[in-house]
């Protein structure tokens, strides 16, 4: 029995105590601790708490399977205690000039993490990171040729080609072999519009070719060799061997709270057919994959967590684990028949912070290697939370920065609420996404699911950097890789109804909303400050419910002194539909623009700012209540553009005041026209817009 003053002192009551100065021969109690988790699974059975001794490092996957009421904690003092994939390299290397091997047949048939210490190790890369990829002359669904950049046979097998089929999607495979300019796979491209030439590219990483930097490195997957470029003998080098750091199948009542997680080759935590999951408080890097991947299972809540460097999506629940290939997937799907699926049901993503998703020191455009769930093929995403096939999803109070791919996606998912959210520079790599992205699929996904995207809500997020200046891969050589870079603030794809768009903030975008079926917009503010071209909102075709459109704002401004908005389509709407959609209140901005030479959009044709904004002949669609600018001297301003406009973004939880005094002037009015006094209370994920007083 442990004494009852420590008990107090620790504040933890347990019953299974593991330490890294502990013996797997101990008992595992508090003063016998067990040292590994290889031994702690050996002891898992339901209804226990199990104690991590502060400041010590455990390696090894923890299998949760048919389990109930188990809670993962800490105790003792120091830092987190850390859970880990990841192995040091303590074996013999092999130089080659300044290529040093590691030969280990135990590694995993793909290594997603190498680190030296804390600090993760960029996979090698042709051509470099930041460099205009080649375009491949030809792509087919199991090669690419390219007859421009030209290497000896050989020179690339067992590479890992990274092919950009598509805007929004980049898959990764192993290359069989390389002959005569062509890169050949087994495995194929689940996505090509064409087999003809594309104006997208490749790159090709995971090669001991492609290392010529410090650190730099690369696995041979058929070989089990890892390589490193360095000037002398790599030290301290750790190496994830396993896949998942925590699986949990078919269990009830998990609780996982205030750990540290580094450097998984997979997952951090699997869940799968299980109810009742929390993963909260707790610190990870560097995951391989997912720091959480979901599927068929019932009330997940993901709370308060803080992340880095996360190999594809922070939160993620496959499209896949029923099929073992892509296109077996589609074969079925193609039949359009209806079959029962169970969707993952009741999650909560809140209050967590993710940084850099979906590429291995994503800045850098390191793509990684992880393949989707149940395929042969890797597919490049990386998002800050990816829902699909689920019911009843409440994300909210997340702070998701840099993505590869869009920050909040959902798709196939019924009862979604996307609400409080600070989304900063999604698509850094991919295009045609956004900040919050919503897809109902096509028939055939509806059809085999039996689900649609409906019924929710999208309020109160802080939309921002949607003009970002991340280096858009897959562009050809000389392009303006902005130039038609698809980024959106919030696109409601295909299929997707019944949501509810409103007081959300939308920064520095492409399009600020885009529409495709029955959706309400109304008090949204759509900031549209830069000098490319520039739509506060789109309208498809094809519409055949009535939306609205209400009480929104249009700012319009430029951020370069005397250059002006061109090609600016403030709105694009079909004019066959238009008796469909209801426009009123909304207001329009333009300080510095130029009214007499931008254009709108009508049914296909330009018009004049002017006409665009009074629009007449519109009484169809409701706009007698439309204002145009208030005052009106803020069309064409002589004030100076510095200062002019200030944007007060509240990105936390809690109201956030703002004094006068912390202003560069003392005339800033709201947009109402009124003045902005001594101090301003913005509320939580909130913005305001004040602007100078004109004269």
């Amino acid at each position: 029995m442990l004494p009852l003053f420590l008990f107090k002192k620790n504040n933890v009551v347990a019953d299974i105590y593991i330490s890294a100065n502990g013996n797997d021969s101990n008992p595992g109690t508090y003063l016998l601790p067990i040292k590994t988790i290889a031994k702690l699974n050996t002891l898992l059975v339901s209804n226990k708490i199990i104690a991590f001794a502060k400041g010590g490092t455990y390696e090894g996957k923890i299998n949760i399977n048919g389990l109930s009421r188990l809670t993962f904690i800490s105790y003792g003092s120091g830092n987190k205690p850390i859970l880990t994939s990841g192995k040091l390299l303590t074996g013999l290397w092999t130089q080659n000039g300044n290529i040093w091997s590691y030969q280990d047949g135990n590694f995993p048939s793909e290594i997603t993490n190498v680190l030296q210490g804390s600090t993760p190790l960029a996979l090698g890369r042709w051509p470099k990171a930041n460099t205009q990829l080649p375009i491949h002359t030809l792509i087919s669904d199991t090669f690419v040729r390219d007859t421009v950049n030209s290497f000896t046979d050989g020179h690339w097998d067992n590479a890992q080609i990274v092919c950009y089929v598509a805007e929004w999607i980049c898959q990764v495979l192993r290359v069989t072999n390389y002959a005569s300019n062509q890169y050949n796979f087994p495995s194929k491209l689940w996505y090509t519009e064409t087999t003809s030439t594309l104006p997208f590219g490749y790159c090709i990483q995971n090669h001991v070719n492609c290392l010529t930097v410090q650190g730099e490195w690369a696995y041979n997957n058929i070989t089990k060799t890892l390589y490193i470029y360095s000037t002398s003998q790599p030290n301290n080098i750790l190496v994830t061997y396993g896949g998942n750091i925590i699986d949990i199948t078919s269990s009830t009542n998990i609780v996982i709270n205030g750990l540290n997680f580094n450097a998984s080759n997979k997952d951090v935590v699997n869940i799968r057919s299980s109810n009742d999951v929390t993963l909260k408080n707790c610190n990870i890097s560097n995951s391989g994959r997912d720091v959480v991947n979901v599927a068929k299972s019932t009330n997940i809540y993901v709370q308060n967590n803080i992340a880095t460097n996360t190999g594809r999506d922070f939160f993620h629940t496959p499209e896949y684990s029923q099929y073992t290939t892509i296109s077996a997937k589609m074969a079925d799907l193609s039949s359009a028949t209806t079959v029962a699926n169970t969707p993952t049901t009741n999650i909560e993503v809140s209050g967590n912070r993710s940084n850099e998703h979906g590429a291995i020191l994503g800045k850098q455009g390191i793509f990684s290697t992880q393949e989707e769930e149940g395929t042969n093929v890797g597919q490049v995403q990386g998002l800050g939370c990816f829902v699909s096939f689920c019911q009843n999803v409440n994300i909210y109070n997340n702070h998701f920065l840099n993505s590869c791919y869009n920050g909040i996606e959902y798709k196939v998912s019924g009862n979604v609420n996307v609400y409080n959210n600070w989304v900063d520079n999604p698509c850094m790599f991919l295009s045609d996404g956004g900040a919050i992205y919503g897809n109902g699929m096509n028939t055939y996904w509806t059809n085999y699911f039996g689900i649609t995207t409906h019924t929710g809500f999208v309020y109160n997020n802080i939309l921002t950097n949607l003009d970002n200046d991340g280096f858009m891969l897959a562009k050809p050589a000389g392009a303006d890789k902005n130039s038609s870079k698809h980024i959106f603030g919030i696109y409601m794809d295909d299929a997707v109804d019944s949501q509810e768009i409103h007081d959300n903030y939308i920064d520095q975008c492409h399009v600020g909303c885009v529409i495709k079926d029955y959706n309400n917009v109304y008090n949204n503010t759509f900031n549209i400050s830069y000098y490319r071209s520039a739509i506060g909102l789109y309208i498809f075709n094809g519409l055949t419910n009535i939306s609205t459109f209400q009480n929104n704002i249009f700012i319009v401004s430029t951020i370069q002194t005397g250059v002006y908005l061109t090609n600016d389509y403030y709105f694009s709407i079909p004019y066959s539909n238009s008796t469909n959609y209801r426009f009123k209140n909304n207001k329009y901005y333009a300080p510095f623009d130029n009214p007499t030479t931008n254009t709108g959009w009508n049914n296909g044709s330009a018009s004049t700012f002017t006409q665009w904004l009074a629009d007449n002949s519109r009484i169809n669609w409701d706009r007698t209540g439309e204002t145009q600018l208030t005052p009106s001297q803020w069309l064409n301003s002589t004030k100076p553009q510095t200062d002019y406009m200030k944007v007060l973004l509240n990105t936390t939880n809690v109201d956030m005041v703002v004094s006068s005094s912390s202003l560069p002037y003392s005339d800033y009015i709201d947009l109402t026209g009124a003045d902005f006094g001594t101090s301003r209370t913005i509320q939580p994920y909130g913005s305001l817009i004040i602007v100078r007083k004109e004269n």
